[in-house]
């Protein structure tokens, strides 16, 4: 119906308790269509602040993240099914544990409560891409270019000095092997690498490794152990004599 008025919200001016009054009422068309807009904006501004958490964890090397709740229940379930819709799973989930707090009547006694905290969480360790084809492709044709990249340009030794005076330097971790080899692994095309050179500072060996959650509090104890032992291995294949040879073989 056609009320012949003006607009009863003016998104430029305060929500008034008069213009509610006659919104609900009446609900005009014009109004209808600001409600929506208001909507639609707010959406998009929560979604992208979601969108912003997924992109914060995955730089630190996550493959999930809580997504921040917004004050109205809707906004989550409409976030919920858009992201499902991209491929992400998304999970709810309640926690509960017992607190013990002072009576505010009496501060001598105490109450128990329970708390009941809520999570929505994002995952995609497990999702599929959308265009699986195109993604594979996409991610063959770089790692062929970081594979040629490494070629043209060995690793070069970031730690420094050989005795007391040893420095990591910028290497996530480094050691001196047999007082002749530096052992680094190196963050290299969003990956590690066990590196191996001489004192003189050539790359003689490159193999690519693992490096728990980006190394962000330093190395993982059983990382440095798995590199260590691959190193030894390595060294000692150089070093051990081949038949009817006089000597060690180096690279």
């Amino acid at each position: 119906m056609n009320y012949h008025s003006k607009p009863d919200l003016d998104p430029s001016e305060d929500l008034t308790v008069d213009a509610v009054s006659l919104f609900q009422r009446f609900r005009q068309a014009s109004d209808k269509k600001t409600v929506e807009a208001l909507l639609d904006q707010e959406l998009a501004r929560h979604l992208k602040l979601c969108e912003l958490a997924i992109l914060h964890a995955a730089n630190a090397d996550m493959y999930w993240c809580d997504l921040p709740r917004h004050p109205m229940l809707d906004f989550d379930i409409w976030a919920r099914r858009h992201l499902e819709k991209l491929g992400f799973e998304t999970e709810f989930s309640r926690t509960a544990c017992k607190e013990t707090v002072p009576d505010k009547n009496d501060p001598k006694e105490s109450i128990s409560a329970v708390v009941v905290q809520s999570s929505l969480t994002a995952k995609w360790f497990l999702a599929k891409p959308l265009n699986q084809e195109a993604v594979a492709a996409e991610w063959h044709r770089r790692e062929n270019l970081e594979a040629e990249e490494l070629v043209k340009t060995p690793p070069e030794r970031q730690s420094h000095g050989s005795g007391q005076d040893f420095d990591e330097g910028n290497a996530v971790w480094a050691v001196i092997l047999d007082g002749k080899f530096v052992i680094e692994v190196q963050r290299r095309n969003q990956g590690a690498f066990l590196c191996i050179f001489g004192l003189d500072g050539k790359c003689l060996h490159t193999e690519k490794t693992n490096l728990s959650f980006g190394a962000i509090f330093g190395p993982d104890v059983m990382d440095v152990a798995a590199w260590q032992m691959r190193a030894q291995q390595i060294v000692d294949g150089w070093q051990a004599p081949q038949q009817g040879d006089k000597g060690p073989v180096l690279p």
